[in-house]
């Protein structure tokens, strides 16, 4: 077994898949001695392509629409969970925001993924977290004013 690096460079990186591939092509036998070497392989070679090479995550609205696209379903059928078919285009097309709640019931619904799920409560919590920002600093400045009077 040789002994596996932490990939450092886009040379390493390269020879890392070339003897990962090398070592997949042998036989199955092979591939036993060989397990612990193609494991860290595989450990090194994503966590070096994560960091060189991330993907983000769809934004949840993009998300929800490649669901409805799979399932082979159309605007009405987000009525359920929306509203009315007026609510559903705003929200599809970006003009009206979603409650937690209502992502939630979707995602359920649709089958959209945990790790989906989470992000859209992450997003939803920070624009929450900006929007009280924004009143208290409103707030602040009214009672600033009134001070000043």
């Amino acid at each position: 077994m040789t002994q596996v690096k932490l990939i450092k460079t886009a040379q390493d990186y390269e020879q890392a898949l070339a003897r990962l591939t090398a070592l997949i092509d042998l036989d199955f036998a092979s591939k036993l001695e060989d397990r612990d070497e193609i494991e860290m392989l595989v450990y090194v070679i994503d966590e070096y392509e994560q960091r060189i090479f991330p993907i983000n995550p769809p934004h949840a609205i993009e998300a929800i629409k490649f669901r409805m696209e799979q399932m082979g379903l159309n605007e009405t059928d987000l009525i359920y969970y929306i509203g009315s078919k007026s609510k559903v285009a705003e929200v599809l097309n970006g003009t009206r925001n979603l409650s937690l709640n209502t992502y939630r019931k979707i995602c359920i619904g649709l089958g959209i993924s945990a790790e989906m799920l989470e992000e859209i409560e992450e997003l939803i919590e920070d624009e929450l977290d900006a929007r009280l920002v924004d009143e208290r600093r409103g707030q602040a400045e009214i009672e600033i004013e009134i001070d000043d009077l």
